[in-house]
C-alpha cells in the first residue's frame, strides 16, 4: 500500500561566507558522434550517466570508469534521459512517449524497463515529470506536476511510502536525490520566483542553501557530506562544493557557462569524483570529470 504524505515545511537559511579554490585535474568527455552530452549522475564506481543528442534523436548514456558507453532508449520512447545510477547498477530518469507525455523509469542492472509515474497529486503531463535520483536501497526522488501545473518535489522510499517534499507558500519544488542515509537535495522556488537550494531530512526538514543570496540548485550529497550543486551568477550558471561551509567554485577551464538544460548539474561520487556539464566557447556541449 503507497501512502501520500505532506510536508509542512521549515528552513534555515545558510549563506556561503568562505570560498576557496582547490587545483584540480578536469578532463572532458564526449558521447562519440553526439551534437551534446549532458552528464546528470554518478556512483561509487565512476560509473556516470547522462543523455545525449545524434542525428536520430535524443538517448540515455552510462559511461563506465574506463570510458566505455552503453547507449539506450527507453522502449518506443521518442525521447530517453538517465539522471542517476546507484552502485548495483539500476538507472533512473525520464522518457517521452509517442503521445508526448513524459514518464519516469527504472531500467535495472539487468536491463529490464519500467516506467515510474508517480501517484496524486501528480498527473500525467506533457511537462517534463522524471526521476531524478536513485539511492542505493532504491528510494526514488523526483519530480512532477499536479492539477494546476504547480511543480512538485517528492521522495518515493522502497517501503512505497510517498511524499511530496513542498510547500504552500512557494511557487514550485524539485527533489534531485535521497541519500543512503535519508537526506534529499534539491530545490524551490519561492513567491518572487527566485530559486533556492534545499537539503531536507525527516528529523531537521528544509534547510535552504544558497551561494551568498545567488539563484542556488542543490544536485547531490555523498555520504561523508560534500554537496554539489550549480548557481547563477548574474552572467552565467557555475558549479560548486561544499563542505562544512566552505564552498568551492567547479567550473571547467575556458568553459562559458555551466551546462544546458537548467544550468547543467555538479554531482559527486563518496570518492570525489565531481561530474558535470559545460558549454564551450563555440558553444558545444560536453561533459566533465574532475578529479
Amino acid at each position: 500500500m503507497r501512502t501520500l504524505i505532506a510536508v509542512t515545511a521549515t528552513w534555515l537559511t545558510v549563506g556561503a561566507s568562505v570560498f576557496t579554490q582547490q587545483t584540480r585535474q578536469y578532463e572532458q568527455f564526449d558521447v562519440p558522434g553526439a551534437l551534446f552530452t549532458r552528464p546528470f549522475g554518478v556512483n561509487a564506481s565512476g560509473h556516470i550517466v547522462g543523455t545525449y543528442r545524434d542525428a536520430q534523436g535524443q538517448h540515455a548514456f552510462v559511461r563506465d570508469s574506463k570510458g566505455s558507453y552503453l547507449s539506450f532508449d527507453y522502449p518506443a520512447a521518442i525521447a530517453t534521459n538517465a539522471a542517476s545510477i546507484n552502485a548495483r547498477g539500476d538507472v533512473v530518469g525520464r522518457f517521452t512517449d509517442g503521445a508526448g507525455f513524459n514518464h519516469g523509469y527504472l531500467r535495472t542492472a539487468e536491463g529490464e524497463f519500467e516506467p515510474i509515474d508517480p501517484p496524486a497529486p501528480c498527473v500525467l503531463t506533457t511537462a517534463q515529470t522524471v526521476v531524478h535520483g536513485i539511492n542505493d536501497v532504491g528510494d526514488l526522488a523526483g519530480r512532477c506536476f499536479d492539477a494546476s501545473a504547480k511543480e512538485l518535489g517528492w521522495l518515493w522510499r522502497h517501503d512505497g511510502s510517498f511524499r511530496v517534499l513542498d510547500d504552500p507558500a512557494w511557487r514550485g519544488s524539485d527533489a534531485w536525490l535521497a541519500t543512503n542515509r535519508d537526506t534529499v537535495m534539491g530545490e524551490y522556488g519561492d513567491a518572487l520566483r527566485f530559486t533556492h537550494g534545499f537539503v531536507w531530512s525527516e528529523a531537521g526538514g528544509f534547510i535552504t542553501l544558497d551561494v551568498d543570496g545567488f539563484a542556488t540548485g542543490v544536485r547531490d550529497m555523498n555520504e561523508r557530506g560534500d554537496i554539489t550543486g550549480i548557481y547563477f551568477d548574474g552572467a552565467r550558471f557555475r558549479g560548486f562544493l561544499w563542505h562544512t561551509g566552505v564552498f568551492e567554485p567547479i567550473d571547467f577551464p575556458g568553459s562559458v557557462n555551466g551546462g544546458g538544460s537548467q544550468g547543467g548539474t555538479r554531482v559527486i561520487n563518496n570518492s570525489g569524483l565531481i561530474v558535470g556539464g559545460f558549454i564551450d566557447a563555440s558553444g558545444q556541449e560536453h561533459g566533465f570529470l574532475a578529479h
